[in-house]
């Protein structure tokens, strides 16, 4: 069956976010509609709820609903996160709130991030601070910039300078650096002065700063750069390929990779599990990358074996269960990988 959508994007589980008309509606692999086409924005469902908002033209308001459109939330905030740790941020007028499962405003705070692992950074009495889920203060220190715990360890700064809290709300790693970026895989990416390095959780360097340009750990590896070319590295700093043009973190044992102009992926040795000779390459999603090459979409599995040609003028990612679409002559098609 084909579809004349205005927008269509990644198929989530089984369900695909689709927009017609300016708005956006929610269908699944075999047409048929979960929520109408009624909608600003649909984000991707968690705990069986979706985050919806609507438009009178001025102004955008965010609410929740369920799959039979039930409004769990009226359309009536300015912001809503999906939920982590039972909770939804949201942003009032009156600043950040908390809804909790059945959609009631917990409480508001002038600022605050989302809940991960029991506990979120929030702004209280002109600095942040950690509360766990019952507004608790749990480490009364202030900062600044922080992030939240989805990493397991939450960034902040003091006087221009980095650390990182643990989960329980422990300082781990102190404000000694210039910068920072989100602990992965037993390291802390660190700056001191200008040059980048990691360090293990009790502040020790396991690489000495020597880089110019580091990333966050994914799968065992980080890209590094000292020339303007990219360099892949494991936890021990040794180098696993290097002279890249560009480079992305490694996901389901491969990365994104760019040679001479075009673009491959390589493998968890180094090696190259897909040549460089498309113009575009995704990531890999359960087993499959859309790849383009000529102006034309396709798709390969992990083993570089073409399952649907470059013929499209767009493919998308697979979801785990196996579904995506492809864009061709204006009309989209679902399909199932079995």
């Amino acid at each position: 069956m084909e579809y004349d959508f205005d927008q269509v994007m990644n198929f989530h589980e089984a369900t695909v976010r689709v927009k017609q008309e300016e708005k956006w509606g929610l269908y699944d692999v075999f047409g048929q509609t979960i929520l109408p086409f009624s909608f600003k924005s649909i984000s991707n469902k968690t705990n069986h709820k979706y985050v919806v908002s609507s438009s009178d033209g001025y102004s955008e308001k965010y609410g929740i609903i369920d799959s039979s459109s039930t409004y769990l939330v009226p359309c009536m905030y300015d912001y809503i996160s999906g939920y982590s740790n039972g909770l939804a941020l949201c942003k009032t007028s009156n600043g950040i709130g908390y809804l909790d499962s059945e959609g009631n405003l917990d409480t508001t705070f002038v600022n605050g991030r989302s809940f991960y692992k029991g506990l979120a950074p929030v702004y209280i009495d002109s600095s942040w601070t950690i509360v766990d889920t019952a507004y608790s203060i749990i480490n009364p220190q202030s900062f600044e910039e922080p992030t939240d715990f989805s990493s397991g360890f939450l960034k902040a700064k003091v006087e221009s300078h980095y650390g990182y809290f643990n989960s329980q709300g422990i300082l781990v790693i102190p404000f000694d650096y210039n910068e920072a970026l989100d602990y992965s895989e037993g390291l802390f990416p660190v700056k001191k002065d200008s040059l980048w390095g990691y360090v293990d959780s009790l502040n020790t360097y396991v690489i000495p700063p020597r880089y110019k340009f580091a990333t966050s750990y994914s799968e065992g590896f980080a890209i590094v750069s000292n020339d303007g070319t990219r360099a892949y590295i494991d936890t021990k700093g040794d180098t696993l390929r290097e002279g890249l043009e560009a480079a992305s973190p490694f996901q389901e044992g491969r990365a994104r990779v760019q040679v001479n102009g075009k673009w491959g992926h390589i493998n968890a040795v180094g090696g190259m599990a897909v040549p460089c000779v498309y113009d575009k390459v995704h990531q890999f999603n359960n087993g499959y990358a859309p790849v383009m090459k000529d102006e034309k979409w396709g798709l390969i599995d992990m083993e570089n074996n073409e399952i649907l040609s470059c013929v499209h003028d767009k493919v998308s990612d697979v979801s785990s269960n196996g579904y995506g679409w492809i864009l061709s002559s204006g009309a989209y098609r679902f399909f199932v990988l079995q």
